[in-house]
C-alpha cells in the first residue's frame, strides 16, 4: 500500500512538472508572437478611447486652394505640396508607413484608379519637373485620388 502511495506521489510530481513546463513554454510562445508585439507597439490613433481625432476639413480645403494657386506660379512646388497633403490624409486614414510611398503601398490597389501613377510620382516627383503638362496631370490624378478616398477638395464643406 505504501508503495502505491509513493508511486502516486511521484506521478503527481511528474505531472505537475510537465504542466508547469508546458505552461511556461506556452507563455513564452504567446509573448514572442507577432500579434502581441504589435499590440504592445500599437500607436493609438485616439486621444483617449472615447474621442477620435478630429478631422479638419477646412485645413485640407484651404491647402488645396493654395496648391491650385501655386500651380500657375510654381508647378513643381505645387506637386510637392499636393503629395505632402496626400501623405497627411493617408496618415489620418490610418495607412501605416514612414513615408508616402509606403502608405500608398498599404492602400488596396483596387481602391485607387491611378494607384501605379501616384506611386511612381510619390517615389520620384522630380521626373515630372521638366514637363509642366505632366505636373498638371499628376495633380489632377492626386485630386481624383482624394475623391476616391472620400475627400472632395473641390466642393467646400466648411
Amino acid at each position: 500500500m505504501e508503495l502505491i502511495l509513493k508511486i502516486i506521489y511521484i506521478l503527481k510530481v511528474i505531472s505537475l512538472s510537465i504542466s508547469t513546463f508546458l505552461f511556461v513554454a506556452l507563455l513564452l510562445v504567446i509573448l514572442r508572437s507577432r500579434f502581441i508585439q504589435d499590440i504592445w507597439s500599437l500607436n493609438f490613433r485616439f486621444r483617449n478611447l472615447t474621442e477620435p481625432l478630429e478631422f479638419d476639413y477646412e485645413f485640407y480645403y484651404q491647402k488645396w486652394e493654395k496648391i491650385k494657386m501655386l500651380l500657375e506660379e510654381n508647378a513643381q512646388q505645387a506637386l510637392l505640396e499636393a503629395l505632402s497633403l496626400l501623405e497627411r490624409y493617408l496618415d489620418y486614414l490610418g495607412y501605416e508607413g514612414e513615408n508616402l510611398q509606403q502608405r500608398i503601398k498599404n492602400v488596396p490597389k483596387e481602391k485607387l484608379t491611378f494607384y501605379e501613377d501616384i506611386l511612381k510620382v510619390a517615389e520620384n516627383p522630380q521626373i515630372l519637373f521638366k514637363d509642366h503638362l505632366k505636373i498638371h496631370e499628376a495633380i489632377d490624378k492626386i485630386k481624383f485620388t482624394f475623391k476616391e478616398l472620400e475627400l472632395d477638395l473641390e466642393n467646400s464643406q466648411i
